[in-house]
């Protein structure tokens, strides 16, 4: 059969020498400085993101997760490199509907989600909704973080019975550094370091 493609130059693979030194991406943040920077984060900061948060998390053991973040926010690493990688389906929301609580519960329905990240000022609205709060039923974990969780939040979040990650890291150190599973009597924290991560408490 006659070749009808309109390109006929060379069609090879090109040879890509990848080490996990390599960057996998760059990313803007204020940080703890106030003045915009661009943070490097190459492969391996990537890959023991990945691990550790599917060691801490058990992510690896569900089916789906939902994808409420903007790409240029570092937390979208969770909705989308870290389940993608265990195998899980990623339900990307549109604007609108990561921003109203009934038609994010439609598409959580829809989709049988079993997995959801939010800040806790998205979640907090997200709640003001009765449908999304009667959907949250269907859940079967969440991760929280990106802000200081509200102890008020977290009384009404832990009524659901589901598991809960409180999750905190700067950019510098690829998204999330720590985390804390919660339970219903404990306090507030951002947890443990996750692999290969150690945090130094300051004066």
């Amino acid at each position: 059969m006659k070749d009808r493609s309109i390109y006929q130059g060379e069609k090879s693979n090109l040879d890509v020498e990848m080490t996990s030194r390599h960057l996998a991406y760059v990313i803007y943040t204020s940080g703890s400085t106030g003045t915009p920077k661009g943070v490097m984060v190459e492969h391996q900061q990537v890959n023991n993101f990945i691990h550790g948060m599917v060691n801490e998390t058990h992510l690896d053991s569900y089916k789906s997760i939902l994808c409420v973040t903007t790409l240029s926010f570092d937390i979208f690493g969770l909705e989308t490199l870290a389940p993608l990688t265990q195998g899980l389906t990623v339900v990307i929301s549109s604007e609108a509907e990561s921003r109203e609580g009934k038609k994010l519960a439609a598409l959580i329905e829809e989709h049988k989600v079993e997995v959801m990240q939010s800040t806790p000022t998205r979640l907090k609205m997200l709640m003001e909704n009765d449908r999304f709060k009667h959907t949250m039923k269907n859940l079967k974990t969440l991760y929280v973080g990106g802000e200081a969780l509200p102890e008020t939040l977290w009384n009404e979040v832990k009524e659901y019975g589901l598991p809960v990650f409180n999750m905190y890291g700067p950019t510098e150190t690829t998204i999330w550094s720590t985390v804390k599973r919660m339970g219903k009597t404990d306090s507030i924290t951002i947890g443990k370091p996750i692999q290969n991560t150690q945090v130094y408490v300051l004066d």
